[in-house]
C-alpha cells in the first residue's frame, strides 16, 4: 500500500492537469528506475556518460596545433565533470593518435569511433584534407559532429533538412563562404564601398570566400563588385607564369577604379598580393581571411605597404573578453594558456556540452540533440554566436575587425582591434 499510494497520486495529479488543459510535467526519468519509463539513449550515451572523440595528430608538423586542441577540450569536460558533469552524465572525450593528416587514416580512425567504439559524437575535427575526405562518411553515419578545425565549404549549408544536406553537421569557425559574406558587409557597410574590386585566388578558400561575397552582394543594391582571379602561391615551380598572371589581374582591376578591395586568399599568397598592389600603386584599404591575421602575414605586408594604405583581416576570437579568458585560465595547463588553438578546443566541447544541457530530462539521442542545436544561438566564448536554426550551417556568424600594425608588447600578434564582433545584419543595418 505504501507504494500504490503515492503511484495513485501521481496519476490523479497527471489526469487533473490533463483536463485542465495543462502540460504534465516532465520527470527525470533513468533507466534503472523501478516503474519509470526508461530513457532512450543511441549509441555512446547511457545513464552515467556520454562519450565523444576525434582523431588529429599529435606528432610531427601539426603538433603545435592538435596538443593545444585537445587540451582545450579535456579542460572544459574537467571543469564540467567537477561539478557533476551535465544531468548527472560525465563526458568522456576518446582521442585517437596520429591520423597524420592522411585522409586514409582519419576515414579508418572515424570508421573505428563509430562502428567499433559507438561513440555519441565527433568533436573538433581537425585538419581540412581530412575532414574533406570523411564528411560524406559523417552525413552517412548521421553521428552529429560538432566544431570543425577547417573551413572547407563541405560545411556550409543553408536551409538543412537532412543529414545527406549536412543536418548533422555544426561547424563553428568560420567557413569560408560565410567569411566572404561578412567581408562584403565590412566593405560595403563600414567602408562605404561603392565599387569593391575582388581578388581571388583559384584554390578552394579563393573560390569559396568568393562565393560568399556574390551571395552577400546580390542582396544589395547600389554597388558594384570587379573580380579578378589570381593563382596561389605555388601554383608552378619556377613562379613566372604566377607572378605575370597576379601582375596582369592588378593592372586590369586597377582600370575598374575600386574604392576598396577584398583579397580571397590564405595567407601564403597574401604579401604577393598586397606586393603587386603596391607596385602598381593601387593603393586601396583592403580586407582578407582571418586565416591571414598572423605575425608572419604583418611583418611581411607593413614593409610594402609604407602606411600608404591599411590592410584588415577579419577576426572570430576576441581577446578582451576577460570573463571567458579567465575561466579558461582556471582550468587550461599553464603552458596553453595563450594559445589560440587550446581556445578551440575549449569553444569546441562548450559548444558539444551546450547541447546536451538543452535536453537534460529528455532522451538522450541524436535526434533530440540535434533539434536541440537548432533551437537558438549558441555564444562563442571569446567570440560571437552561431545559429543552427532552420538547417543554417554558416559556422560563426558575427567577426571583427583588426588592422595590420607594427607589434609590440601591446599587440604581439602585430594586428589591432579596430571594431568588436559584428554580424552582416549589423553592418549592413538591415536583414539579411
Amino acid at each position: 500500500m505504501k507504494l500504490i499510494k503515492p503511484l495513485l497520486e501521481i496519476l490523479a495529479l497527471s489526469a487533473l492537469l490533463a483536463a485542465c488543459g495543462k502540460p504534465v510535467p516532465a520527470l527525470p526519468w533513468r533507466s534503472g528506475t523501478p516503474g519509470r519509463r526508461p530513457v532512450v539513449y543511441s549509441q555512446g550515451a547511457s545513464d552515467t556518460q556520454v562519450v565523444i572523440a576525434n582523431s588529429s595528430p599529435e606528432s610531427g608538423p601539426f603538433a603545435p596545433y592538435t596538443v593545444p586542441l585537445n587540451a582545450g577540450i579535456r579542460a572544459y569536460l574537467k571543469m564540467v565533470n567537477s561539478s557533476g558533469g551535465i544531468d548527472g552524465r560525465f563526458i568522456r572525450f576518446n582521442h585517437h593518435l596520429d591520423d597524420e593528416g592522411d585522409p586514409a587514416l582519419g576515414r579508418e580512425a572515424l570508421r573505428t569511433m563509430v562502428e567499433d567504439e559507438k561513440v555519441f559524437a565527433i568533436v573538433g575535427h581537425f585538419y581540412s584534407t581530412v575532414v574533406a575526405a570523411t564528411v560524406e562518411d559523417i552525413k552517412r553515419y548521421g553521428i552529429p559532429a560538432v566544431d570543425f578545425v577547417s573551413s572547407i565549404s563541405e560545411l556550409y549549408a543553408t536551409g538543412a533538412q537532412t543529414n545527406a544536406d549536412g543536418y548533422n553537421l555544426f561547424p563553428v569557425q568560420p567557413v569560408f563562404q560565410t567569411e566572404g559574406r561578412l567581408m562584403m558587409g565590412y566593405a560595403a557597410g563600414v567602408f562605404k564601398a561603392k565599387t569593391i574590386g575582388v581578388i581571388y585566388t583559384d584554390d578552394i578558400a579563393g573560390k569559396n570566400m568568393f562565393r560568399g561575397i556574390i551571395e552577400q552582394a546580390a542582396t544589395l543594391k547600389r554597388l558594384r563588385v570587379a573580380a579578378r582571379q589570381v593563382p596561389a602561391a605555388g601554383a608552378d615551380a619556377p613562379g613566372i607564369k604566377t607572378q605575370d598572371a597576379l601582375s596582369a589581374a592588378v593592372r586590369s582591376l586597377k582600370l575598374e577604379e575600386p574604392d576598396f578591395i577584398i583579397i580571397c586568399s590564405l595567407q601564403y599568397t597574401l604579401p604577393d598580393i598586397i606586393r603587386e598592389l603596391a607596385v602598381q600603386e593601387l593603393r586601396r584599404d583592403c580586407i582578407t581571411s582571418f586565416t591571414s591575421t598572423s605575425l608572419s602575414v604583418s611583418d611581411a605586408v607593413l614593409p610594402l605597404i609604407g602606411g600608404d594604405f591599411d590592410v584588415y583581416g577579419l577576426g572570430w576570437i576576441n581577446m578582451h573578453d576577460t570573463q571567458s579568458i579567465n575561466v579558461f585560465g582556471r582550468w587550461i595547463e599553464p603552458e596553453y594558456a595563450s594559445t589560440a588553438t587550446a581556445m578551440y578546443g575549449w569553444i569546441a566541447a562548450h559548444f558539444f556540452c551546450e547541447g546536451l544541457r538543452r535536453i537534460e530530462g529528455e532522451d538522450i539521442t541524436w535526434e533530440n540533440y540535434m533539434a536541440a542545436m537548432e533551437k537558438g544561438p549558441i555564444s562563442i566564448p571569446f567570440g560571437g554566436s552561431c545559429d543552427y536554426s532552420g538547417g543554417n550551417r554558416w559556422g560563426t556568424q558575427e567577426m571583427n575587425l583588426q588592422r595590420a600594425i607594427p607589434a609590440d608588447d601591446n599587440f604581439p600578434s602585430g594586428w589591432e582591434e579596430v571594431s568588436s564582433m559584428n554580424s552582416i545584419t549589423a553592418l549592413l543595418g538591415r536583414s539579411r
